[in-house]
């Protein structure tokens, strides 16, 4: 935690010339903290290693898109489902996606 007063009295500026620019230093990733107007002071945080597990999880999710994608596009190729287009799946009365009857009805 740091005085704001402190930290424009040290560089020679008013204070709300330091609170600007912390505040743009903030905005801009230079600092990692808040500013504590109401205390007048700037909390620092501790540098953060970043977390691979986030990048992991998309890269899955994209590759379980591409299965998706390939077996969606096989079921088409052999005629056991019908393409849709995404604007025209049919939904039911709760907002979920109905399904498709695949079967051949048997009055017809």
């Amino acid at each position: 935690v740091v005085d704001i007063d402190h930290v424009a009295e040290v560089v020679g500026q008013g204070r709300a010339q330091v609170e600007a620019k912390l505040s743009q230093m903030i905005l801009d990733k230079i600092l990692s903290g808040v500013l504590d107007q109401g205390r007048g002071c700037l909390i620092i945080f501790d540098p953060q290693e970043e977390d691979a597990l986030y990048g992991d999880a998309i890269k899955t999710i994209e590759q379980v898109g591409k299965v998706v994608d390939s077996l969606y596009a096989k079921l088409c190729l052999f005629h056991l489902i019908a393409p849709i287009s995404p604007q025209r799946v049919p939904k039911t009365n709760d907002g979920g996606v109905q399904e498709r009857n695949t079967q051949a009805d048997p009055e017809t």
